[in-house]
């Protein structure tokens, strides 16, 4: 237990310096996810932002953190891009689809931190509105659920469904910010248009690349929501192919 309390410490004294990581951490990801995304990355980030997330709440009614609300515009931030690395770089045919099972988890928590301040367990402090800290819990506990569903519906889940087929055009020669190169119209209208990544395809002819085709590999997900990536690279062939 002493050594759980003297992390516990050690955590909340050297919490700015892992906010600046956090901070870090967003522009890699948000700059080079479509590089670097894997699903053991999003499980680091995952647990490295909720760590952030429960030390913030967990000091946010002390003295030190009341009078630094910068520190919560910041930590918030860092959920967003926890959130939206599952949202950009996995795909389902409805890509919100677990957005209102994270209200409802979002909900309970604020349920629970309400009760909690009814029977006095947490203490808010009169500096402190309890409305707007309630609100914050929602909507931070709401936003980091929905990348943790999005994660646990990918992880370790590779049972293939079925190829879904489609057009793949070249916009730009030029890879955008946040990594969108690929315009891939599927013959499967469920799956619509999508910004995809597929850095293994071969184009001919002169620029701009008449448009090819390609498929891509559709995964069965552990909360019963199929899904696709968005990249595919040259050593993941396997999931995704190149048909003319």
């Amino acid at each position: 237990m002493r050594i759980i309390q003297k992390l516990s410490t050690y955590l909340n004294e050297k919490f700015d310096g892992l906010v600046l990581i956090g901070l870090l951490l967003v522009m890699i990801f948000y700059s080079a996810g479509f590089m670097l995304f894997n699903q053991y990355i999003a499980l680091f980030y995952g647990l490295f932002s909720g760590l952030i997330l429960v030390l913030f709440f967990k000091n946010w009614r002390t003295e030190y953190f009341i009078n630094r609300s910068g520190l919560g515009l910041l930590t918030f931030v860092i959920v967003l891009e926890f959130a939206f690395l599952l949202y950009d770089q996995v795909h389902l045919k409805d890509d919100w689809y677990f957005l209102p099972w994270a209200v409802l988890l979002g909900g309970a928590v604020m349920v629970t931190i309400s009760m909690l301040i009814g029977l006095k367990k947490i203490i808010i402090p009169k500096e402190l509105s309890k409305f707007f800290y309630i609100s914050a819990i929602f909507l931070f506990s709401t936003v980091y659920s929905y990348g943790l569903l999005s994660l646990i519906n990918i992880f370790n889940a590779r049972q293939v469904v079925k190829w879904e087929r489609a057009e793949v055009g070249l916009p730009s020669w030029v890879i955008t910010f946040g990594g969108n190169y690929n315009d891939a119209i599927f013959e499967n209208r469920e799956w619509g248009t999508r910004w995809m990544n597929l850095f293994f395809l071969k184009w001919e002819g002169d620029f701009p690349h008449p448009p090819t085709t390609a498929e891509v590999k559709v995964f069965k997900g552990n909360l019963g929501k199929d899904y696709m990536l968005k990249t595919y690279d040259e050593d993941e062939k396997n999931d995704a192919r190149q048909i003319d």
